[in-house]
């Protein structure tokens, strides 16, 4: 029965309210003090809590008490959203007077693409009849389980690389900056 709480949910379950209570609080301290790297902080936060909501629900029970659930349907891909969260909260903490431009948009781009993907797979299953009945709709399996999820598992590990080597990039510039600045020699 669910939830079933043990040694493996329990943990889970912590860590995800945890990650949620700090959410909270750096989403109230942009409120207040309006500093982008909070904000983007909170959500490097809520993905990461996010994506591990689905092992907390799993091993709680959540998929055999609810053998229809539709919980597959919003399962994303976080790493194409978290690589470009990381570069630009790295970005505002090392440059002055950071203000998010409408351009960094598109580092979000691949990540828009794929929950609208996604939306639209569960749009069109929803509306076949049937639907709540089954755990994945057509859709689902002819097209997001058989070629989306393996295109993405190709894309994926690349694109975080490279967000990687930017947000190094971004770290190392202003490790010289400093350098610089105070006059200490660079190792």
């Amino acid at each position: 029965m669910f939830p079933d709480f043990n040694r493996w949910s329990l943990p889970l379950l912590i860590l995800a309210l945890q990650g949620l209570v700090f959410v909270g609080l750096l989403f109230g301290k942009y409120f207040r003090k309006c500093n982008l790297s909070d904000l983007f902080l909170g959500f490097i936060l809520l993905l990461t809590s996010y994506s591990q909501t689905c092992y907390t629900l799993g091993f709680m029970g959540w998929y055999d008490a609810f053998r229809t659930t539709k919980i597959n349907y919003f399962l994303i891909n976080i790493g194409i959203a978290l690589a470009p969260l990381i570069y630009l909260y790295v970005k505002s903490v090392t440059t002055s007077n950071f203000k998010f431009k409408k351009s960094y948009w598109w580092h979000f781009a691949l990540a828009i693409a794929f929950v609208f993907c996604r939306f639209s797979i569960y749009t069109y299953d929803a509306l076949q009849p049937g639907f709540s009945d089954t755990q994945n709709g057509v859709l689902k399996l002819a097209l997001d389980e058989a070629y989306v999820l393996s295109i993405m598992s190709y894309i994926e590990p690349p694109f975080m690389l490279l967000y990687l080597a930017f947000t190094f990039q971004l770290f190392y510039s202003y490790q010289k900056k400093l350098c610089n600045i105070f006059q200490i020699p660079i190792n």
